[in-house]
C-alpha cells in the first residue's frame, strides 16, 4: 500500500492519501478485493502538529539547538 505505516500495538494501518473521495474509494476497493476485514475506518485531516512536523521534520518534544 505504498507509504502505509503499520502500528502493531494499535493493530492499525495508516495510509496517506490526497484526501479525495476517489482515493478513499480506491483504498476500500483494494481492501475488499483482497477480502481484508476492516473493523474500523477513520479519516484524519492534518492539524497544526502535522503541519509543524511536515515543515520541520521534528516533533515538538525533540530539542533543537540552533547556533
Amino acid at each position: 500500500m505504498g507509504d502505509a505505516t503499520r502500528d502493531s500495538d494499535a493493530l492499525a494501518l495508516r495510509v496517506p492519501s490526497d484526501g479525495s473521495l476517489g482515493s478513499l474509494k480506491t483504498l476500500i476497493d483494494r481492501l475488499d478485493g483482497r477480502a481484508v476485514e476492516v473493523e474500523e475506518l477513520s479519516v484524519h485531516t492534518p492539524d497544526l502538529d502535522d503541519v509543524f512536523l511536515a515543515l520541520t521534520g521534528t516533533t515538538k518534544n525533540e530539542k533543537v539547538t540552533v547556533r
